[in-house]
């Protein structure tokens, strides 16, 4: 398989690990959300050495992550919570802007987010 195409496969477990282990927090299962959370940080800690990542690709890597994280974050947070899909929280600076996006717009803004995340990891981390 593709270094690029394994490289976003990574991304999308290290950040549905993390969402459903803040979702697990925020609904008061703390041991195992705990447990997510040092898997989610050790994947990260150990990505540049599993994959070999140059300096030169760190920024490519960083805004690849970053994209795909606004894309999907959400979505899998709001899954384990038993929320709508796009629910917006009210508590965070994030929440706040995006809650005075209407809903077409917010899926508008993560399926750009996923495209531009996966095609910098394509063309930039191969």
């Amino acid at each position: 398989m593709k270094r690029s195409l394994l490289i976003i496969l990574y991304f999308f477990v290290i950040i549905i690990i993390g969402a459903i282990a803040d979702g697990l927090f925020d609904n008061g299962i703390k041991n195992i959300s705990h447990f997510l959370h040092a898997i989610e940080i050790g994947l990260c800690l150990i990505f540049g050495i599993i994959f070999k990542i140059t300096f030169r690709e760190l920024i490519a890597f960083i805004l690849s992550y970053l994209f795909i994280r606004l894309a999907i974050f959400d979505i899998s947070y709001n899954i384990t919570r038993g929320l709508d899909l796009f629910y917006i929280g009210s508590t965070s600076l994030y929440d706040n802007i995006f809650a005075k996006i209407p809903k077409d717009g917010i899926i508008f803004i993560k399926i750009w987010a996923l495209i531009l995340g996966v095609g910098i990891s394509i063309k930039e981390l191969k």
